[in-house]
């Protein structure tokens, strides 16, 4: 960015800062000028990469440079993310209380611009020359994975599927808010006499990308689907401002970057988890959580009062974008700070300080919990029945092991990801070398504490009690394996020239034993586990080495770099583009029906496979849905919704005055047939508007 310039403005006696003036121009004008590019190929790259800054980045720089921007790269983009991500918090807020369409949050957010740029800039301090160049580094090293991401990109959903995965019920949100009006939270649901998602009850992500799709001026579609490869820079950005606040310098800042790149993408078939990017869990896993927890550990290591704002806001956006990942972060940091202070960490007020961050996240994360906690309480994954138990381990049960009326999480899927993951794990002992480290304490107390609760089944049950059995099996995302190998490179940068070498043989040794995607080995995971447990026990009675590895920058990233290319070859040599046809797939000729004659949140009824391929491809209300993507609560009723589909369309017995009856119910103005996939005679006595060779769209009644 320029640098920040403040001069008085002659007329009205504000202060304007010039670099970040321009910078918004520029950014504005290339915004514009995107819009005479192609919306596809090179063009719809442009499109969104410039749509992303202007939605992601702008509005956060303004504020941060008022506030005052740290010196460190990676801590300002992080503060940067979150308060943008806050900022379109509140103009959706507003279209809401209006209720108006999305012109109401292009507005405020323009609104807000606008007047950032008047505010008074404080004077940024200079990141130093080592910083900014391993800025730029890692910036061009996550493009490039970024375009490995857009080629592998086929179609919605991935790896898993569009049926398997979630990708298209975040889409159809998506949709409504891009294409709506009279907007509400309840006008975003899947159903007209549904009830909210508690998970995603304000779609504060779902906002951004509409956003994004409408300032690149594309459909949701594309927008949604090619997202995720141009977020996958700033995913390493935020790692990089993670690893630098954590370690204190900036090669263990590219440690950690690199340490993400190979647990999330590169050990996992050269994309892994970034292809999801576009969906409010990635997003929240792989950038707020990395942002929030950079901005707590810059506070911890500074004491800088101005990041609390930062982190409330942080916090605040995290429980709205997924309100269980904010109870792994605070478990996260109490983790940390017990840590540090059992193993006498090298800056004493580190406890203090994160004592006072937990106080800056829970408050505003605790308004928007009892704001949700109606909601919540009606979930049946909440605190769940027998029942509903029953039917979670049914769906999960190879990944939990049964003891007695209690479970816990198989070992072996905490070592879930290939070559990065086990090697991550394994180097988690190491740490204990190095105890007095500030990096240390985290990947020791962090590992110690969310390992026990997943292999204790006392305590794993709770747990998933609390956050739902599905959202608790994702405790293995969050241990501090990029972390973990960044202080492995740091460990072996002691050693000097011999660094690299020895960290080529381990990434070697581990893609050659683990050269695809599987689960590892339960013992990796107990002995990670054990060691940090250990570690803690005999650090707090003091007889812990207290070696400092006194290794050279140059040194600890040759270690990392000579770690991740192995890893990286055999990852990069199993990419594949991820374009399976989806076998439910909307005829484009379907697609265009429903948008040219069924109204905004009318009722179509359809069986659910279709149902939720309609409710991404339309802004309508459907009758029913693919009950693992829909909420159970009790307006939304999934498997009662998909038993009168079934009903409707499969079983032959049912009379035409039982079909009408299904449709009053639903107030179904439309039904869509899948003729490949069944075919009932009652819906000829209905008016066709439209047919093909896969489906047809009948409506039940004329209009009035």
């Amino acid at each position: 960015m320029a640098t920040t310039s403040i001069h008085r403005c002659p007329t009205q006696g504000w202060r304007i800062a010039d670099g970040s003036t321009a910078v918004v121009v520029a950014l504005a004008l290339l915004v514009a000028a995107a819009h005479g590019l192609p919306a596809d190929g090179a063009g719809l790259a442009v499109r969104l990469a410039a749509a992303s800054a202007f939605v992601l980045v702008v509005p956060g720089w303004l504020v941060v440079s008022a506030l005052g921007r740290p010196a460190q790269l990676g801590i300002v983009m992080a503060a940067v993310l979150l308060w943008s991500l806050a900022i379109v918090g509140v103009g959706l807020l507003v279209t809401f209380v209006v209720g108006g369409s999305i012109a109401v949050g292009l507005g405020a957010l323009g609104v807000v611009v606008l007047a950032a740029l008047f505010l008074p800039q404080r004077t940024a301090h200079a990141a130093a020359a080592p910083d900014r160049a391993a800025g730029l580094c890692v910036v061009v090293a996550g493009s490039l994975l970024g375009a490995v991401v857009w080629w592998s990109t086929g179609t919605i959903g991935g790896s898993v599927g569009a049926t398997n995965g979630d990708a298209l019920f975040h889409l159809a949100r998506v949709r409504k808010l891009s294409q709506g009006h009279a907007l509400s939270l309840r006008a975003l649901g899947e159903f007209r006499d549904g009830g909210l998602h508690p998970g995603y009850a304000f779609p504060l992500w779902h906002e951004a990308v509409a956003l994004i799709a409408r300032f690149a001026g594309v459909d949701p579609g594309p927008a949604f689907l090619y997202l995720p490869a141009i977020l996958t820079p700033l995913v390493f950005v935020v790692a990089y401002g993670a690893g630098q606040a954590l370690f204190r310098t900036w090669a263990g800042g590219v440690g950690t970057a690199i340490g993400a790149a190979a647990v999330l993408a590169l050990s996992r078939g050269g994309v892994g988890a970034l292809q999801f990017l576009a969906q409010p869990g990635a997003v929240a896993r792989l950038l707020v959580v990395p942002a929030l927890l950079a901005l707590v550990f810059a506070h911890a290591a500074d004491g800088d009062r101005r990041l609390l704002a930062a982190t409330a806001v942080g916090s605040l956006v995290l429980t709205l974008v997924h309100p269980t990942y904010l109870l792994y972060v605070v478990l996260l940091v109490a983790s940390f700070a017990g840590a540090a202070l059992l193993l006498r960490s090298e800056d004493r007020q580190t406890p203090r300080r994160f004592g006072v961050a937990i106080a800056s996240m829970l408050v505003p994360a605790g308004l928007v919990f009892a704001w949700l906690a109606p909601i919540v309480r009606q979930a049946a994954a909440f605190s769940p029945s027998g029942e509903e138990t029953a039917r979670a381990l049914a769906r999960y049960g190879n990944e939990v092991v049964l003891v007695g009326s209690s479970y816990a999480l198989q070992p072996r899927f905490l070592a879930w990801g290939g070559a990065a993951t086990v090697a991550a794990l394994v180097a988690v002992p190491f740490a204990a070398l190095a105890s007095r480290r500030t990096w240390a304490a985290y990947v020791l107390g962090t590992t110690a504490v969310l390992g026990t609760i997943a292999l204790t089944p006392l305590l794993f049950t709770r747990f998933a009690d609390l956050m739902s059995l599905s959202q608790a099996l994702r405790i293995g995302g969050f241990l501090p394996l990029a972390f973990a190998l960044a202080g492995g490179a740091e460990l072996l940068g002691a050693l000097g020239a011999a660094a690299p070498l020895l960290a080529l043989g381990a990434g070697t040794a581990a893609a050659a034993a683990y050269p695809t995607v599987t689960v590892g080995p339960a013992w990796v995971v107990w002995l990670a586990v054990g060691a940090s447990v250990a570690a803690l026990v005999v650090g707090a009675a003091g007889r812990l080495p207290t070696f400092r590895p006194a290794a050279a920058d140059r040194w600890v990233v040759a270690a990392a770099v000579a770690f991740l290319l192995p890893v990286a070859t055999v990852g990069l040599a199993h990419l594949t583009r991820l374009d399976r046809p989806d076998p439910f797939a909307l005829t484009p000729g379907l697609v265009r029906s429903l948008d040219r004659h069924v109204r905004q949140r009318e009722v179509v009824f359809s069986n659910v496979e279709t149902s939720y391929r309609i409710s991404a491809a339309a802004p309508v209300f459907v009758a029913a849905s693919l009950p693992g993507h829909v909420a159970r609560t009790p307006a939304n009723r999934p498997y009662e919704r998909q038993w009168d589909a079934v009903r409707f369309f499969f079983r032959p017995q049912v009379t035409d005055a039982a079909r009408r009856a299904i449709l009053r119910r639903y107030a179904a103005e439309w039904v869509v047939v899948d003729r490949r996939q069944h075919f009932t005679p009652f819906a000829d006595r209905l008016q066709l508007v439209y047919g093909d060779a896969r489906y047809r769209l009948y409506r039940v009644r004329p209009r009035g």
